[in-house]
């Protein structure tokens, strides 16, 4: 195929240097763009390749964007961790002492309960 001279109308040979300039991108990039780029296939070459360049821009700038979330959250977690070996230095567990709740055993009066299908005093 003959590259044309300076074409006004979309040639056979533009289209197929479009095609196989997105096989050669890569997947996730290639696939961007022919899911949100209506009509990648009518569309000139130099079309597609801003649109190229923009999703390029994008993916580098998310991927920016979710390295600085990771590392704020790796910061945000080692100074928790920090501060809980601090808290444990008294013993305590950086917590106060003082029991709250019934805990797995119930409340008030705990001794003086009997078991429904104990074997009590039975009169007969």
């Amino acid at each position: 195929m003959d590259k044309p001279e300076n074409s006004e109308t979309l040639t056979p040979y533009e289209t197929q240097l479009t095609h196989c300039f997105l096989d050669g991108l890569d997947k996730h990039l290639a696939t961007a763009i022919k899911t949100s780029c209506v009509g990648w296939q009518t569309r000139r070459l130099k079309d597609v390749l801003r649109y190229a360049v923009h999703c390029e821009e994008q993916d580098r700038d998310k991927q920016h964007k979710d390295k600085k979330k990771s590392d704020k959250m790796t910061s945000q977690l080692q100074l928790a961790q920090l501060q809980s070996y601090q808290g444990n230095r008294d013993g305590a567990g950086g917590q106060q002492q003082q029991r709250r709740g019934r805990g797995r055993r119930g409340g008030r009066n705990q001794g003086n309960r009997q078991r429904p299908n104990s074997m009590g005093p039975t009169t007969m």
